[in-house]
Formats: structure tokens, C-alpha cells, sequence
């Protein structure tokens, strides 16, 4: 059970391919999470595989009191070291200033955690779903800081008693999320989260890790009842609990960003008015991965209503935006025009396969909703990083867009660089015009070539299972092995396949099925 909730944690954190079932993005095995990636196909810099020890965690439930710190004995991760040398330059060459005569208010007692390590702080007020306690994870910048950078995780969502209970299409609905979660995360592997990562714009702000087990997008405010079960869709109240300790313990920052992947990119959207309130003295940035909030009719209005009703969005959208609960697309003017100094950033692939799938869509229609989307909502502070493909969840990706990959295209960002804004998609060409080995197995494998691929994929599941194994260690055999073990009949032909994805030159029938 333990290897099957590390593998579950680095989908929800990730992201998987279209092919992927699209329930609660969750990989349903008992082997071993995938290792640090260390080439092509991995996420930049590498990604947390298995279960790490507490070194990057706190203890396990009732192990500690409520502000507990990772045990004295312990040794500091690899991501409590200082940014490097000018790693954030360019990020702090648009300083923030401070709102005058603001005050921001206090009304919860701070967190006190050690400085440069990860620590579970459970919050009161904080519910999943099932009603069981849950928290965030907190480090705290070395030395101090003026900035904070949110990271809300996806995990699906639900609205009935089929999709909560028997699609299971929503993570940690029944088993909830606590201590014992979070300390099998490494969350350094990612670089958003590492310190020393150079070209990190966060890597000196303090750092939270927001759960999600709520099933509503992080902003729901109802109790449902289900087939007789009570389901707590609260995660508006969630995050207003959370607000309120980050607001008691950094009072002085003068920027939050609140950033999100999937259900986590829409909740970072849907959360930025009470994160203005909770911080009516900072700049509040919003960096909304893979939750697209197409304009109607794009996104269905009845399916957008059936999820506001089960949800209970009304309540819990900007009160000076009636529009917004019927048009989602609305919260990003409504943000910007509340703030003249922030920006709204959104990452997403032409035909995510995921959000297509959870709103009824076919590819085509999902990319004409993107480009209205785009269209729609143009203005200086908002940029779109778009990539062609039906990928998942793009922040740990190793994505192209405009020339820029995804730090690089977040640190202009930060740095209000006045060129920022949207790019790409860049045109593919085909698979066999790649320079080098690494760019062809990226295209290939999860890229908008994966076509070309396929069509030479005798067997199910082939390319998904080295989609998988691109994110395990090169030599790591066992985990590309449990990666095509999934899928009947894969196993060596996706070692194989991986194996030529992993080669020095790239032969013309690389990302072939034997």
C-alpha cells in the first residue's frame, strides 16, 4: 500500500498522458514509484520517485505536536541549501512595493517551523472530504523573505455518488490526507520546490504545499450527502483556514503566488479573491496548470452547472462577479482589473486529454475552447503557454513553448518583463528530423509525435508504459519494468522501447515496438 500512495502522489503532482485513465489520475498498482528521472523525458532536474524518508517530511499522525518540525536527528534535504549565486536575479529585478497604509490582518495563530526544510502543519478548520483532519506542508525561506509561493496539487473531482464512490473519479476522498501522505513526498525533486535549482524564481520565497480531498476543484463550500454518505466538498474553507495561518505568520510579503496543477490550476484560479483578502497588502500572482476555465459554451453550461450546484460555487466565487459562476473564463479579467499589477499565467496542452475527458470534450473541441479562451481574455499581464499534444499537467514537464521552457517562461514572469506573454504552440516537425536522440524520444513518447509512435504500437499500452519509464532512473531496470508490468503483455518490449529512447544516436526505428 505504501508504494501504491507514492505512486499516487506523483501522478497527482506530475500528471499523466491522455491515455492514462482519466479518473482521479492515479496510477491503481502496488510496485514501487518511479525514481528520480535523470534523462530525457523526466522532469527538469529530476522528480521525487518513491516514498523518501522524513528528512523532506514531518512525522507520521499523532507523532508530533501540531507545528511539528522534522525530527532534530534528521538530516536537511538537498533543497534547504541557498539558491546559488544568481539564481533568482532576474526574478527580484521588479521588486515589490509595499501598499501604503495597508495592514494585513491577523486572525490565527503564525506557524512556527524551522527555516529551509518541509514540515506537515495540520490547520484547524482544514477537512477532507470523509471529515478526517488534513493541513499543508510548510518551508520557510532561509533568512527570511517578502514573497510566498503556493503550490496546490490536483486529483480529479466529484459531484455525485457515482463519481465520487463508484468511478472514483476524485483522490483522497475516502482515505483523506494527512501527515502520512505528505511525508512520502520529495517534494525538493521538483524544481519549484528546489532551492538550489538555478533557474528557480521561487527558490527564495517561502514554499507551501497544499493538499486536496475535497473533490471540488479547492472551492466548494457544501455538504452533500451520497448514497447516504456524507461528502464534504470544502475547499474554499480549507483554503480560508490555510489564508489565515499564512496571513498570521507572513504578514510582510509584498507578493503571493498561488500556483496549481489540474484540479489545483483551477483552484488556484477560483481561490485568487480570497487570497487577495487574506493579503490585501501583496501582489497576488496566479499560475493555473492544466485547469483551462473555458468560456461558455465551450465548457458545456449544463455540466457547468451541475458542478457549481454540487459544489456550491456561488457562495464561493468573487461576491462583484455574478458572471463568473456561469463563465469561469470571467475570473481572470476580474482578477487583473483588481489588481493593475499582477499577472495571470496559464499552462495547458491544445487538447488535454484529461480535462477534455472530464468535460465531455473530443480533442478538437477542447483546443477551439482554448482558443477562445486565449482569445477571449488577451491582455498585457495575462500569457498562455501552449503546447501542442494531449499532455497533462505541464509545470514538472519538460515542455517547449515559444523557445522558453516552463521555468524559464516563469521566471520572465516574475520579473515583469514587459516581452512576457503568451506562446507557442510551436509547430512539430516530424520525428525523424530531431537532431539528437533525447528531443526524438520526448516528441515521441509524450509529445504531439506520440501519433507517429502509436502507429507502429502493436501493443496496447506500449508507448504509455515508456511515457512511465522516461521518468524513471536510466538505470533503474526494476521501475521500468513495474511500469509496463500494467499492461498485459508490455513488460520487456517497454524496456526495449525505453532502452532506445535512452540511446546516444537516434536510429530510424527508434520508438518502435519490437
Amino acid at each position: 500500500m505504501e508504494g501504491r500512495r507514492g505512486i499516487v502522489l506523483w501522478v497527482l503532482l506530475v500528471g499523466c498522458g491522455a491515455d492514462e485513465p482519466a479518473q482521479k489520475l492515479a496510477v491503481d498498482r502496488q510496485d514501487a514509484a518511479p525514481a528520480n528521472a535523470d534523462g530525457a523525458g523526466g522532469p527538469a532536474d529530476g522528480a521525487p520517485g518513491d516514498a523518501r524518508a522524513a528528512g523532506d517530511a514531518a512525522a507520521a499522525d499523532g507523532a508530533a505536536p501540531a507545528d511539528a518540525a522534522p525530527p532534530a536527528d534528521a538530516a536537511p534535504p538537498t533543497d534547504a541549501a541557498p539558491p546559488a549565486d544568481g539564481a533568482t536575479a532576474d526574478a527580484r529585478a521588479a521588486p515589490d512595493a509595499a501598499v501604503p497604509g495597508c495592514e494585513t490582518p491577523v486572525n490565527a495563530p503564525p506557524i512556527d517551523t524551522p527555516p529551509g526544510v518541509w514540515a506537515w502543519v495540520p490547520v484547524d478548520g482544514m477537512r477532507c472530504a470523509d471529515g478526517t483532519p488534513t493541513g499543508i506542508g510548510v518551508n520557510r525561506a532561509p533568512g527570511g523573505g517578502r514573497r510566498l509561493f503556493l503550490h496546490l496539487i490536483g486529483g480529479g473531482a466529484c459531484w455525485d455518488e457515482a463519481s465520487c464512490y463508484e468511478d472514483d473519479r476524485a483522490a483522497f476522498i475516502e482515505a483523506g490526507f494527512g501527515a502520512e501522505e505528505f511525508a512520502q513526498l520529495g517534494l525538493g525533486g521538483f524544481w519549484f520546490f528546489d532551492r538550489a535549482h538555478p533557474g528557480n524564481p521561487f527558490a527564495d520565497h517561502h514554499q507551501v504545499f497544499v493538499p486536496y480531498c475535497t473533490g471540488d476543484l479547492h472551492a466548494g463550500d457544501r455538504e452533500a450527502r451520497y448514497g447516504g454518505r456524507v461528502t464534504r466538498h470544502v475547499g474554499a474553507r480549507n483554503y480560508e483556514a490555510l489564508m489565515a495561518r499564512l496571513a498570521a505568520t507572513f504578514p510582510e510579503v509584498e507578493r503571493v503566488v498561488v500556483s496549481g496543477g489540474s484540479a489545483g490550476g483551477y483552484g488556484a484560479l477560483f481561490s485568487a479573491a480570497r487570497t487577495r483578502a487574506a493579503f490585501p497588502c501583496a501582489r497576488v500572482d496566479i499560475v493555473d496548470d492544466s485547469g483551462p476555465p473555458l468560456p461558455s459554451p465551450h465548457l458545456p453550461p449544463a455540466l457547468q452547472a451541475t458542478w457549481s450546484d454540487a459544489w456550491g460555487l456561488a457562495g464561493t466565487l468573487p461576491p462583484g462577479c455574478p458572471e463568473c459562476v456561469r463563465d469561469w473564463s470571467r475570473l481572470v479579467p476580474e482578477h487583473l482589473a483588481a489588481q493593475p499589477s499582477a499577472r495571470v499565467a496559464l499552462l495547458t496542452t491544445m487538447r488535454d486529454g484529461v480535462i477534455a475527458s472530464y468535460m465531455g470534450l473530443t480533442g478538437g473541441a477542447f483546443e477551439r475552447g482554448i482558443e477562445a479562451l486565449v482569445g477571449a481574455v488577451a491582455a498585457p499581464r495575462f500569457g498562455a503557454f501552449l503546447v501542442e499534444g494531449d499532455q497533462h499537467v505541464l509545470m514538472a514537464a519538460p515542455a517547449i513553448a515559444g523557445g522558453q521552457d516552463v521555468p524559464g517562461w516563469l521566471r520572465a514572469m516574475q520579473a515583469d518583463d514587459p516581452a512576457w506573454g503568451t506562446v507557442g504552440p510551436d509547430p512539430v516537425p516530424e520525428c525523424h528530423t530531431f537532431a539528437d536522440c533525447g528531443a526524438c524520444a520526448l516528441c515521441a513518447a509524450r509529445g504531439p509525435c506520440a501519433a507517429q509512435h502509436r502507429a507502429c504500437d502493436r501493443l496496447d499500452g506500449c508507448v504509455d508504459a515508456v511515457v512511465c519509464a522516461l521518468r524513471c532512473a536510466a538505470d533503474d531496470v526494476a521501475c521500468v519494468l513495474a511500469c509496463g508490468a500494467v499492461f498485459p503483455g508490455v513488460g520487456e518490449q517497454a524496456l526495449a522501447l525505453y532502452t532506445c529512447a535512452r540511446c546516444e544516436q537516434c536510429p530510424d526505428d527508434c520508438g518502435r515496438c519490437p
